[in-house]
């Protein structure tokens, strides 16, 4: 047994002058070794950090079933902070290794932040910004949003920055500093109104009654609908039409669809009724002679 313990004490003292000097400090390679410890340690700190706060947010969403968006975008702001600032202490450590103070860093870093603070402003004021809009709710992950021109789901709010991503499957990085009017189209009711052209020989009060009942039959298939269908009337109306326009309101998110399904019930009106909605062109006497046959 002794001679068992002597032999694992002397592999050791062997090893450890692989990485220690005369001096019995670490070399380089021992440095290098501590570094990497340091860095897989974080690394699993930050794995159990976040590990954490996963299983607590699936509580939450378990309390708000599922739909808390805003508490999705905090917990992914919250996991950055939380790598930023692990990121920051695993370096000070390595530099603390190779007997680099951090003291005069720092010092240094509050000279230079001077210099630098022009420089920093856009920065700092995309982190203001997105604090602010995170605080006050504007908008969420998940979330059909409107910015400037850019228009799309919210992928990402960052510390810096906002991704959203078009139907077109564009990504759009906006500083979030520039974001000034943000239209949220993922809050509310929303309008689905429907216009339909129909020519001037076709006008009559039987075909609007026509229309109106035959929504009122569908509505009871069509899902998202808060109000109406309504057949409101002549809206507008040109040289060879005249425009009737259809009111409803719907659940958010559910526009598109409610508007397929009116267009589709008006149209089977217009068959049941032979009713043609072809918008004849109209040419000026200079234009026909310029017609070549």
């Amino acid at each position: 047994m002794e001679n068992q313990t002597s032999g694992l004490n002397d592999i050791l003292n062997k090893g450890s002058h692989f990485f220690t000097n005369t001096n019995g400090d670490l070399n380089i390679f021992g440095k290098l070794l501590t570094i990497a410890l340091i860095y897989l340690g974080f690394k699993l700190v930050f794995k159990l950090i976040v590990k954490i706060v996963d299983n607590g947010v699936e509580k939450k969403f378990e309390l708000h079933g599922g739909n808390d968006m805003r508490l999705l975008t905090t917990t992914e702001l919250l996991k950055k902070v939380i790598k930023v600032l692990l990121y920051f202490i695993g370096i000070t450590t390595g530099l603390s290794v190779f007997g680099i103070s951090i003291a005069p860093i720092l010092a240094t870093a509050g000279i230079g932040s001077v210099a630098i603070g022009f420089g920093a402003q856009s920065l700092v004021k995309d982190v203001i910004t997105g604090f602010f809009i995170l605080l006050e709710n504007h908008f969420s992950v998940g979330e059909l949003v409107k910015i400037d021109s850019y228009e799309g789901i919210v992928e990402e709010l960052g510390i810096r920055s906002t991704k959203i991503r078009d139907f077109n499957g564009d990504l759009y990085i906006i500083p979030n500093h520039e974001i000034v009017v943000v239209t949220n189209k993922s809050r509310g009711e929303k309008g689905a109104n429907v216009s339909l052209r129909i020519p001037y020989d076709a006008y009559s009060e039987s075909l609007l009654n026509s229309m109106q009942n035959r929504l009122d039959s569908a509505k009871k298939s069509i899902e998202g609908i808060l109000d109406g269908p309504r057949v409101l009337g002549v809206s507008d109306f040109n040289d060879y039409s005249y425009t009737i326009t259809v009111y409803t309101r719907v659940e958010n998110g559910k526009t598109w669809e409610v508007q397929r399904s009116i267009r589709k019930e008006l149209l089977g009106v217009l068959k049941d009724n032979n009713i043609s909605i072809n918008v004849p062109i109209t040419v000026s006497k200079e234009g026909i002679d310029d017609i070549k046959l």
